[in-house]
């Protein structure tokens, strides 16, 4: 019994020890106009241990004896540190000594404020981005900046709009769309249907020269700049997002459009030879000389085809469905966050067989000491493209889209049996939207593309005003395309050799950029802010491909390649079914630098060479 009250005795002496080495910790967090601040975080000084506030600004923590002081941080409120000493109760008021949130603009190689900044540029909040349900981002960016003028000429899903910034230009080296950089990597504007643009934080649009001058030709029709989520200091964040969406098909209606008995009568009056409206009119001299057995053919087929009034936008198009799936989680603390998102989009064209199915993930990560930053920035993503072929006809007979204007409303695609008509086609007999419908099912264009991008940012402060950068980042892109043409199929009997089409590709894209920087930055008797910057890059870019086109295809294997015969001209084989390849590389070294001198916050001058 004096053993069992020993140790219960004990047991209570431990625990009384334990208490009194951890000391909890309340009080509320407040601005500067008394309202609670939610979501603050709170840091023992030194560790990674601690809190966030609550809705109503309180917290509670718990600190060791070794505990000497808490630091109070909020989204755009100023940090404070905060001793402990004896209290138990510390109430704590976060002010913003910048009363006005400066905006700031990221070009790329800095950070300035925009009342700093001498060029021309626009930025574009992320969350307008997330607000539409497009494949590829750039698609949302119409009207979100002034000289900015975005033309979809593709209803593609995931196509890449063409962007123009301030009017059309012509520089050697800048090619026909504006510059793309992800968190300081140049990207190719053609892949951006890869990219999660969810995952954007905000889009910065260098317009003039003087913004872009540091990307020399390269950014001489703009440059945009993108900047990607990052991980906040604080409680771990865990979100799901799902979006629906619906594009509506094109609608015939909303042009003035003849329909069967408006055309039949055009081409009666118009006395339009080989068509039905004056080939089978009463008014046709070639119908008062025929027999009355003709006569009445020609009445029963200009009945039959009274009675057709054919909507090919119902034929040709469907409502386009989109939908977004997305998981992302965010957290961290005062020296190390990180992001991380998955996505699944999926987009149904107005255009049939158009597709595209994309799946990403990204993961970011920073580390931050009194001296030393490091950021990586990674994503992966994944997409399917299903093409419409018809679209990259132009203005032909299986373009889905000139079709639904040009064809006949007096067309039916279908027999009685609900089979489909299609063949050699006549004004007496059509069969065009008929042949329109047997390419779709008979072809398939695809490109699968696996995409990854991704960068190493280390910074260190060698003096308050003196810091050391580099930036290293990678952009690797393995492309697969796939063109097929079923030779069964009338359609397959018309391409080369009258017996369809396989072609395959395969294309790797490579860049890799490395950019050190040195840049000295201060202010004088709060007058004079001087800001220079010199930079070293060296940017290499790799392209290899491979691909072949088979023709003459055996119908039992012609997916497989197997069996396709060898290519005749004039009755004799000339040569053989070759494969194609292609390889190409260049590098870049480039020496710039820019300087910035703004005088009392109000006047700034700045300069760059390269």
């Amino acid at each position: 019994m004096r053993k069992l009250l020993l140790l219960v005795v004990s047991i209570i002496f431990l625990s009384y020890q334990v208490s009194a080495q951890v000391k909890r910790i309340t009080g509320k967090i407040t601005d500067a106009s008394g309202s609670p601040v939610s979501n603050a975080s709170i840091i023992i000084k030194g560790t990674n241990s601690g809190t966030v506030s609550g809705v109503d600004g309180s917290y509670a923590l718990g600190v060791g004896p070794s505990a000497v002081a808490l630091i109070v941080s909020a989204v755009s409120l100023d940090s404070v540190e905060v001793l402990i000493g004896n209290n138990t109760t510390l109430n704590v008021t976060l002010t913003n000594t910048n009363k006005n949130l400066e905006e700031v603009i990221v070009t790329g190689y800095s950070k300035e404020k925009k009342s700093q900044f001498a060029g021309a540029a626009s930025k574009v909040s992320g969350k307008f981005i997330e607000t539409v349900p497009v494949g590829s981002f750039d698609q949302a960016l119409q009207g979100r900046a002034p000289g900015l003028l975005v033309n979809s000429s593709s209803g593609q899903p995931g196509s890449s709009a063409t962007i123009t910034i301030r009017g059309i230009q012509s520089v050697t080296g800048a090619g026909s769309q504006p510059l793309f950089i992800v968190d300081g990597v140049p990207v190719p504007a053609s892949d951006m249907q890869t990219f999660n643009p969810n995952d954007f934080e905000s889009l910065t649009i260098l317009k003039d020269a003087s913004a872009a001058a540091l990307y020399g030709a390269r950014g001489a029709l703009g440059v945009v700049v993108i900047t990607t989520k990052k991980g906040k200091a604080g409680t771990t964040n865990f979100s799901y997002r799902t979006q629906l969406g619906v594009t509506q098909a094109p609608n015939a209606t909303s042009f003035d459009m003849m329909n069967t008995a408006e055309i039949l009568q055009y081409e009666e009056k118009t006395k339009l030879a080989g068509t039905p409206g004056w080939n089978y009119s009463k008014s046709n001299p070639a119908y008062q000389a025929a027999t009355p057995a003709v006569q009445a053919r020609y009445d029963f087929l200009l009945d039959s085809l009274r009675r057709i009034d054919t909507d090919y936008g119902d034929l040709l198009f469907r409502e386009g469905l989109s939908q977004t799936h997305e998981i992302n989680i965010s957290g961290g603390n005062d020296k190390t966050r990180f992001y991380l998102s998955g996505g699944y989009f999926d987009q149904k064209g107005t255009d049939l067989n158009s597709r595209l199915t994309r799946y990403t993930t990204r993961l970011n990560l920073d580390h931050t000491t009194e001296k030393f930053s490091a950021s990586w920035n990674t994503s992966l993503g994944y997409s399917v493209t299903n093409l419409s072929e018809g679209e990259f006809l132009g203005n032909s007979a299986r373009n889905s889209f000139q079709m639904s204007w040009r064809a006949k409303p007096y067309e039916n695609p279908y027999a009685a049996d609900g089979s489909l008509i299609y063949g050699a086609s006549s004004t007496l007999n059509l069969k065009q939207i008929g042949n329109v419908l047997e390419g779709i099912e008979n072809s398939k264009w695809r490109q699968n593309q696996i995409k990854i991008n991704s960068g190493v940012t280390l910074a260190y402060k060698i003096l308050p005003s003196l810091i050391l950068k580099n930036v290293t980042g990678i952009d690797v892109s393995d492309n697969r395309y796939q063109r097929y043409i079923n030779p069964a199929s009338y359609v397959g009997s018309l391409s080369t050799f009258n017996a369809g089409i396989n072609s395959e590709a395969y294309g790797v894209f490579a860049s890799l950029v490395n950019t050190t920087s040195l840049t000295f930055n201060k202010k004088f008797n709060d007058i004079h802010d001087i800001e220079v910057a010199g930079f070293f890059e060296g940017l290499r870019q790799w392209n290899k491909a491979l691909g072949f086109t088979l023709y003459n295809l055996d119908p039992r294997v012609s997916e497989t390649g197997q069996g396709a015969g060898s290519l005749p001209t004039g009755g004799a084989t000339v040569y053989p079914q070759n494969a194609t390849s292609a390889k190409s590389g260049y590098g870049i070294r480039s020496y710039f630098a820019n300087a910035r001198y703004t005088y009392n916050d109000k006047y700034t001058l700045t300069g760059n060479v390269r």
